[in-house]
């Protein structure tokens, strides 16, 4: 299945972009065993340590899993939505990812994934979101934490695998951007009060509304983060768009 990695210096970036590429492909699919070790070092064409370094790496990855015992092996692994998130996390944890183009991203999303929830939310949906915030009222001490919950099943509501990786990733950043900076009960109160005008358009089914509430909530976040941080946040003016 596999060809020989000995073309490049980094022979183990090799050996994982062809395993990768045989999963996204179809290829190999989870629960499928790789070959034993001796036939992946022949197919490779390296040593047993090139190999194994690149096997834990695809482990950390979240594509494979080693097991033990008789039956053991390497078996490719469905990928874990948190798996992918850590990988984001630590990516972007060397990029240096401002207040403001964090706020970009939520702006141009979050709004319109509310504009979509509003249509097709229903008494359960509305139900949980309200325990979010009656939860974040009623337990002070983890106000940095429920806020998170809101957008996230907002974003689940949607069924797009792609919109939840994505708004999941964007929530733990600011997650832990939030607990660094220790923020004062006034700012989670007023988080809530936002919480509290997007629910009550989505109560109403009111997709213009409640686009706007969660712009609102989006950007006054958004400055109030940038301005703790001294920062310069986003605004939309300076991309000529439009928030009335």
């Amino acid at each position: 299945m596999f060809d020989s990695a000995r073309k490049s210096e980094k022979v183990t970036d090799l050996i994982i972009g062809q395993v990768r590429d045989a999963v996204l492909s179809g290829q190999l699919k989870p629960g499928d065993r790789l070959a034993s070790e001796k036939e992946l070092v022949s197919q490779f064409d390296v040593s047993k340590a090139t190999l194994r370094e690149a096997l834990r790496a695809l482990e950390v990855m979240g594509l494979v899993e080693s097991r033990k015992g008789a039956t053991g092996g390497v078996f490719i692994t469905e990928v874990k939505l948190q798996t992918t998130i850590h990988s984001m996390m630590n990516f972007l944890h060397f990029q240096s990812l401002s207040i403001a183009e964090i706020t970009m991203i939520r702006f141009m999303l979050e709004p319109n994934i509310a504009r979509l929830v509003a249509a097709k939310i229903n008494e359960e949906d509305l139900i949980t979101l309200q325990s979010f915030i009656s939860s974040e009222e009623s337990d002070p001490q983890n106000n940095k934490t429920k806020d998170i919950g809101f957008h996230r099943y907002l974003a689940r509501i949607t069924n797009n695998s792609m919109l939840i990786l994505i708004v999941d990733f964007i929530e733990s950043h600011l997650d832990e951007i939030k607990q660094s900076l220790d923020l004062p009960a006034e700012f989670y109160t007023r988080v809530r009060q936002a919480h509290r005008r997007i629910l009550s358009c989505l109560a109403e089914q009111d997709p213009d509304g409640v686009s706007e509430a969660m712009t609102e909530d989006v950007l006054e976040v958004g400055h109030y983060l940038a301005e703790r941080m001294g920062e310069k946040p986003f605004e939309p003016a300076d991309f000529n768009l439009i928030h009335s």
